[in-house]
């Protein structure tokens, strides 16, 4: 009868070493493409924010306001066409983000147009908005967001205009732009 030894066996040195080599470059590959798919899911919060601020704008839009002798205002956006004071900078935050329901947006004067579009930020966020209307009736409108997604000093823009026109003067907006959308 013969014995046979049964030993443990395992894994060469050169096995292991081919092994680190292919994960090392499975991982040089997959964690540029990551970050940048979680850049650009970043920059869909810019696109709800938008939204949302437009919302508010054709619905001011749409309601009838009067001024303080009871005369009915000529539909128009909110607003003086003046520059919109907006948050700070958020990369001083926890998280690099804006904090959630900044009291910016609950002041309600002519330079503030928050409070007459209904918009509030309820969760922090990487992008600060800025509306202004414009024009000598304030018929045209823009929004702008502006954010640092990785705080490394480089903004984020998006924005779009909208305005009254068209056969049955109502709001229409243009296409969104984005500069350094996945800095």
């Amino acid at each position: 009868m013969t014995k046979r030894c049964r030993g443990n066996r395992g894994f060469s040195m050169i096995e292991m070493m081919l092994v680190v080599a292919i994960i090392g470059i499975l991982s040089a590959i997959a964690i540029p493409t990551l970050q940048k798919y979680i850049a650009r899911s970043r920059s869909s919060e810019a696109a709800g924010t938008m939204s949302k601020l437009w919302s508010g704008a054709v619905a001011y839009y749409e309601a009838d306001h009067a001024d303080s002798t009871g005369a009915v205002k000529p539909k128009q956006f909110p607003g003086t066409g003046g520059t919109v004071t907006s948050e700070w900078p958020c990369c001083g935050n926890p998280g690099g983000r804006c904090l959630a329901n900044d009291s910016t947006y609950q002041i309600d004067d002519s330079t503030h147009p928050w409070v007459a579009l209904n918009f509030n930020i309820p969760m922090p966020h990487i992008y600060r908005p800025w509306f202004y209307a414009m024009g000598p009736t304030l018929q045209l409108a823009k929004v702008q967001l502006y954010g640092d997604v990785d705080c490394d000093g480089i903004q984020s823009e998006f924005g779009f205009t909208g305005d009254i026109g068209g056969l049955d003067n109502m709001p229409r907006r243009s296409g969104t732009y984005s500069i350094n959308d996945t800095e």
